[in-house]
């Protein structure tokens, strides 16, 4: 989880006080009620067939700017604008964490809510509709950390701890990209699932890679007036996941950072560029956008991704 504070002032040593404070009020301030166990809120949620079980710690409200007419239980409030649709984003993480920003400067309207420091663009637009209605004068912003901790019976433990820095993990996803490289038929394209899974010895990841991959390179390569939704439909054969959220996958966002990595790093070395566009080009997002385009389509909404991947497939 990173963490960026910023803060005005009539000179550079109050901005940095004031910065300072924002982030040990909201963000330390949630990681010592973690710590600490203070308080806690109990939650159960399901998903892929498993009951979890979590605590929850909420922040303290860091703020700018005054307004009327606030609640006094701030702390509690955007928990409780929140809950449920949070509840839908947890997985099977042993900890995640909610970020909450909102701001006003007379029509400027700003709401962002991040889950595990990716943007989930529903929960962002509900917190900048709350916002609309704050009344105050000047700019006035609101900020606070929501730490989720699965309960030790109900976690499990996942294959590759700590994705984005688990090396094994980061060597199978390389490995994949570069058999997307070698496809250059369309019989080896379909035979890429099978080829994966032999290559990485992982079934499972083997599909992700191959059916999330292509789509994750894609909407970090789109144009920022694109807006994706955290939603997705998973098929698996016969079996219908339903809509499921990005963010409860344990390998969705972790495939993302991995692969960019690979490419700030340059691991690929003068084919750096020709593996990604290669593998950004089989994409259906990349295809829809430049359908749109053609159309002379802007400020592009998608509202759902549509996977389908193997029988063998199982969510985790």
């Amino acid at each position: 989880m990173r963490e960026c504070c910023a803060a005005m002032g009539s000179d550079w040593q109050t901005a940095v006080g004031m910065a300072m404070s924002s982030f040990m009020f909201s963000f330390m301030d949630g990681i010592q009620k973690m710590k600490q166990k203070e308080a806690p809120r109990t939650l159960k949620t399901a998903f892929a067939g498993k009951e979890h079980s979590w605590k929850v710690y909420l922040s303290d409200v860091a703020g700018m700017g005054s307004l009327k007419n606030q609640r006094d239980d701030t702390a509690t409030m955007y928990w409780e604008l929140l809950c449920e649709d949070i509840k839908k984003r947890l997985g099977n993480q042993r900890v995640c964490t909610v970020k909450i920003y909102c701001a006003k400067a007379g029509e400027q309207i700003t709401g962002e809510c991040r889950i595990d420091d990716t943007v989930s663009p529903e929960l962002s637009q509900k917190l900048a509709d709350f916002v609309k209605d704050w009344d105050g004068e000047g700019f006035a912003s609101q900020k606070q950390f929501i730490f989720i901790e699965q309960d030790k019976e109900t976690f499990i433990p996942h294959k590759y701890h700590n994705p984005v820095h688990n090396a094994n993990f980061r060597e199978k996803v390389k490995t994949c990209m570069l058999c997307f490289a070698a496809a250059d038929t369309e019989e080896r394209y379909n035979a890429l699932p099978e080829f994966m899974a032999e290559q990485i010895d992982d079934k499972i990841l083997a599909w992700e890679c191959f059916s999330f991959l292509p789509e994750l390179l894609a909407m970090q390569a789109a144009d920022e007036d694109v807006e994706f939704s955290d939603k997705c439909e998973i098929t698996a054969g016969d079996k219908n996941f339903g809509e499921i959220y990005t963010h409860a996958l344990a390998e969705f966002y972790p495939l993302r950072d991995t692969a960019w990595s690979l490419w700030d790093e340059g691991v690929f070395g003068e084919s750096t560029k020709d593996v990604f566009y290669g593998i950004v080009g089989t994409s259906s997002i990349c295809n829809a956008l430049g359908e749109a385009k053609k159309k002379g389509m802007k400020n592009i909404k998608f509202t759902a991704l549509k996977f389908n991947l193997g029988e063998d497939f199982e969510l985790r």
